[in-house]
């Protein structure tokens, strides 16, 4: 169930991004200076984020209170599990 968690959590991410005007990764990695390469494989689910990379995606994206709290939740959830 970890997979389907990174998924969502990776559907919430592109969601955010094209919300916030971001139409390509191209745009964000510039901003953040977040590699391209790693954008697409937070937004795919094929890799969390760091700490200091989802804050900047947070940031970047003007999140609601409501949506840093779920973000934040199903990466608790990922980092618990991984440790497992």
């Amino acid at each position: 169930a970890r997979n389907e968690k990174l998924a969502e959590l990776g559907i919430k991410l592109k969601e955010y991004r094209i919300r916030a005007g971001y139409n390509s990764i191209y745009g964000v990695a510039k901003v953040t200076g977040i590699s391209r390469a790693s954008i697409m494989q937070y937004e795919r689910g094929n890799a969390l984020p760091t700490v200091l990379y989802l804050n900047e995606l947070i940031y970047t994206y003007n999140l609601t209170d409501n949506e840093i709290k779920e973000i934040q939740t199903l990466v608790k959830e990922l980092r618990k599990r991984k440790k497992e």
